[in-house]
């Protein structure tokens, strides 16, 4: 089990992480803090694996409770920063001095959840080595870096962002210069966040947007059962 320990000056958002890590697997909470001092002494007393250290703290700015924490050797624990600073110094600073993760709030539990997973299969490779080889030394570094995969927007499913990725990549050319050569009905107006593609019949721009495409996609969908959807290969339309 790995021990969690929970710093942020508002009460109600270190709830709310609390319950975020209390729905992962092999994760628990062991303590809140809501100041750095709090932060620090939690540290010491409790010996959590890892802290989710926000920034914004009433007497000890998180950065330096981070700075304090990899100064003492008393205190060496894993840290996530978990802030709304989005700053660009805050981001080097929290990484130079070692956070493993900074997250940006407001994020929701699957975020969280993918970043403890990614924590969690790290962990379980170091336990693993006596000496670690250069190989090793990669896919440890590689578990904390690599992220689950994403959950799509209800209604989507990994085959039809396929489905739709593929056919933008088979689109046709751009016009010269990038320009329209004309209104395309079926593109005009779509919208998938990737870089502008042009409809093979008329080159004209079409930023598609997954969910708003007009033109009917290449897959077959069944209803199998109540609930439950199965796609069929490509079909030709």
């Amino acid at each position: 089990m790995i021990d969690v320990l929970v710093v942020d000056d508002d009460f109600r958002v270190a709830a709310l992480h609390r319950a975020y890590v209390e729905h992962v697997d092999g994760f628990r909470v062991v303590g809140e803090a809501h100041s750095g001092s709090a932060a620090l002494e939690s540290v010491t007393r409790l010996r959590p694996d890892l802290v989710l250290l926000d920034i914004y703290l009433p007497d000890i700015p998180g950065l330096e409770v981070l700075r304090r924490l990899r100064a003492s050797p008393a205190q060496q624990v894993d840290v996530i920063v978990v802030t709304a600073a989005r700053d660009a110094a805050s981001v080097e600073e929290a990484l130079r001095n070692g956070s493993l993760y900074y997250l940006v709030k407001p994020f929701g539990p699957a975020t969280l959840r993918e970043r403890l997973a990614a924590y969690g299969q790290m962990r379980r490779r170091l336990a693993s080595l006596a000496e670690a080889s250069e190989a090793e030394v990669d896919e440890v570094y590689t578990a904390l870096r690599t992220s689950a995969a994403r959950e799509l927007p209800k209604g989507h499913s990994p085959q039809t962002l396929g489905t739709i990725v593929e056919t933008l990549r088979g689109a046709g050319p751009l016009g010269r210069g990038g320009r329209r050569r004309g209104r395309c009905e079926p593109c005009h107006g779509a919208a998938l966040p990737v870089a502008p593609v042009a409809h093979r019949s008329c080159g004209a721009r079409a930023p598609l947007r997954l969910g708003q495409a007009r033109a009917p996609l290449p897959v077959a969908v069944s209803h199998a059962a109540v609930g439950a959807t199965a796609h069929r290969p490509p079909v030709d339309l």
